[in-house]
């Protein structure tokens, strides 16, 4: 089934249509333009709420949008909501290979416990996993084998992902730190 059934009428006012309620009004095709903007304002300022909501409805019309799927997959992740982090993410890493979004989704299996698929998409992640310490990449596979080692592990490649995605340059802007636009903290991933 594709996205739309005729213009205007996603899958969901179709089951409104088909409930016998009228579809919901969507955003004027000048509004939604305003979205992204919107979102992206919110996302610097740490709302993430108001963020993740006018990234969604940014995306619903503009789905091949990557650079704004990275920032609502971290709006996401900074509100708690790793599982639906972890899908946005999983849809840029399917799209790219070597792309910074496999990174995020193994950050997201190590939040939920799906330590077992952890190293593989760090290792998806490419030549970005060479800007690692080694014992990061050690301590994912770790994890794997003893997922108590799943949050701990966590942490560090959150903190890793501060410093690396911080120093790739301003194209990769929407694809830095998980948790706020804030620098990098000072210490180390030692632990």
């Amino acid at each position: 089934m594709t996205k739309t059934t005729e213009p205007g009428v996603s899958r969901r006012g179709l089951f409104r249509l088909i409930a016998g309620r009228p579809p919901e009004p969507g955003p004027a095709p000048e509004e939604i333009g305003a979205c992204v903007v919107t979102a992206r304002e919110a996302f610097v300022r740490g709302d993430f709420p108001t963020s993740a909501e006018h990234f969604r409805t940014w995306l619903r019309h503009t789905p091949e949008d990557d650079d704004s799927r990275m920032l609502l997959g971290r709006a996401l992740y900074a509100m708690g909501r790793h599982i639906q982090a972890l899908v946005e993410f999983d849809r840029v890493a399917r799209r790219h290979k070597e792309h910074p979004a496999a990174l995020f989704l193994c950050l997201c299996r190590l939040r939920l416990g799906k330590t077992d698929k952890a190293p593989e998409a760090f290792h998806a992640g490419g030549s970005l996993v060479t800007k690692f310490p080694p014992e990061l990449a050690e301590r994912i596979e770790a994890a794997r084998d003893d997922p108590s080692l799943g949050s701990e592990t966590a942490d560090a490649l959150e903190t890793a992902l501060l410093r690396v995605i911080a120093a790739l340059p301003a194209t990769a802007a929407s694809q830095g730190p998980p948790n706020t636009g804030a620098d990098p903290p000072d210490e180390g991933i030692s632990g």
